[in-house]
C-alpha cells in the first residue's frame, strides 16, 4: 500500500505522477508556510522548495509545527527534515 493511498483514491495515476514532479515554491516556513509545505506534500507534490532564513524562537511553538527542541534552528531546515521523516520527500 502506497502512502498516498488516500490521495491515489481520488487521482489517477497520471495525475500522482505530475504531482510528484511539479516544482512548487513556498517562501516562509513560519506558520502558514510550514503547514501549506506539510498539507501539499502528503497530497503528492514531490519537488518542494522552501525558503526562509528565519530561526524557530519559543513563541513560534503555539502556531507553527514545531517543537521546543527546534528552537534556534533554521525553520526550513527543520520542516524539511521533518517531511523526509514522515513522508520521504526531500524538500530543498
Amino acid at each position: 500500500m502506497s502512502i498516498f493511498f488516500h490521495e491515489q483514491l481520488y487521482r489517477t495515476d497520471v495525475v500522482m505522477a505530475k504531482l510528484k514532479n511539479y516544482p512548487v515554491t513556498i517562501c516562509g516556513a513560519g506558520a502558514l508556510g510550514a503547514n501549506l509545505a506539510e498539507n501539499l506534500t502528503r497530497a503528492g507534490f514531490g519537488k518542494l522548495k522552501v525558503i526562509d532564513r528565519d530561526r524557530i524562537e519559543e513563541h513560534n511553538l503555539s502556531t507553527q509545527p514545531y517543537y521546543r527542541s527546534d528552537v534556534g534552528a533554521f525553520k526550513a531546515k527543520i520542516l524539511a527534515n521533518n517531511l523526509y521523516r514522515a513522508i520521504g520527500t526531500k524538500v530543498c
